[in-house]
């Protein structure tokens, strides 16, 4: 078997078997998956490496500003109401956990990989699941159905 490929920015370890279990997992705060490309932890985001060196840190989520940029109502809101500005759309006043949800995994795709995403088609690689779900435990869905 070859070595690990880089895809999206994302060390890929293309293997099986990678569903149902957390041996992939080094930072200790993802969570079982069901779908093998929602298997990827922060270790593997080789844009991350130089915050886990930089903060002495064990997984992005103690990175220092993870709560402030990702976690914060008002500072995804800011964000939330900037893009609709400049997309010329409306926004709710009152927004959901699910707008809250997409706007902090957006925030950290254009942190991590420093990419600016203001439109729909923009596709993002697969988020960290220890990212998703942090995310999700601040912003749950009454239903616990989290579709993208």
């Amino acid at each position: 078997m070859s070595g690990p490929e880089e895809e999206n920015g994302f060390i890929s370890n293309v293997e099986s078997g990678r569903t149902q279990n957390l041996e992939w997992c080094s930072c200790g705060n993802c969570r079982i998956e069901s779908e093998s490309s929602d298997c990827k932890c922060c270790w593997e985001v080789e844009q991350l490496n130089a915050r886990f060196v930089q903060e002495n840190i064990t997984c992005i989520r103690n990175f220092s500003s993870f709560n402030t940029l990702f976690l914060d109502k008002t500072m995804l809101e800011m964000m939330l109401r900037d893009k609709h500005f400049i997309r010329g759309d409306p926004i709710d006043d009152k927004l959901t956990n699910r707008s809250y949800r997409v706007a902090a995994y957006k925030q950290f795709n254009t942190w991590a990989f420093r990419v600016r995403q203001l439109g729909k088609r923009e596709r993002r690689g697969p988020l960290p699941s220890c990212v998703v779900a942090r995310i999700r435990k601040k912003f749950p869905e009454t239903d616990g159905n989290y579709g993208y």
